[in-house]
């Protein structure tokens, strides 16, 4: 019986709720702050055609305006969901979720307007957005926001560091332009 409880304890998933193939896979695309639907759209348009050659893919749908990772509409982003083929059509191992991943993610690094991140559904609809886990860092003090770029980036880098996580990427983007304008008026406005 110790054994068997043993076994189980290392052959086990060690996550709390296991990855699936649940049939999709999500895309989230994110272009600098401050970039247009349009130039969003022609960012999607690019990554639509060379999705046509993955073929564990039967289908796509794609939302521009949509940030799949802050849940809120954004100018600057799309969020995507690609329907693979039905599990009997997918056998063979480079048809599995996680190889379908690992391609999305080399399709990824080919877009250089945007940052594109591949991630499978959450194990459970409704816990959560995305299938793994969300960090986020409080700033305590006065610290600028490229100062916490940094540390962000510095936590990222210790993250992915190591081989249980297969990913992590961060939305943070604090470089964007930003205009104070001030209006003085020379002379008073007659309204008639």
């Amino acid at each position: 019986m110790l054994f068997g409880a043993y076994k189980g304890f290392v052959s086990l998933p060690t996550g709390f709720l296991p990855q699936e193939d649940q049939g999709y896979v999500m895309l989230a695309i994110q272009l600098p702050n401050g970039a247009s639907k349009q130039r969003t759209q022609e960012v999607v348009d690019k990554i639509n055609k060379s999705l046509q050659k993955e073929p564990a893919l039967s289908g796509f749908v794609s939302v521009t305006g949509y940030s799949l990772l802050d849940g809120a509409p954004a100018s600057n982003s799309a969020a995507m969901w690609l329907i693979l083929k039905p599990w009997e059509e997918r056998k063979s191992p480079e048809l599995g979720l996680q190889a379908v991943i690992t391609r999305l993610w080399q399709l990824a690094y080919q877009v250089e307007e945007a940052n594109v991140f591949a991630f499978p559904p959450p194990a459970i609809i409704g816990i959560g957005g995305v299938g793994g886990f969300q960090l986020e860092l409080q700033q305590e003090g006065e610290l600028k926001p490229l100062e916490l770029e940094d540390t962000v980036y510095k936590v990222l880098a210790g993250l992915n560091q190591k081989p249980s996580i297969a990913s992590i990427f961060t939305s943070y983007q604090p470089r964007t332009h930003r205009f104070l304008l001030t209006w003085t008026v020379l002379r008073p406005i007659v309204w008639v």
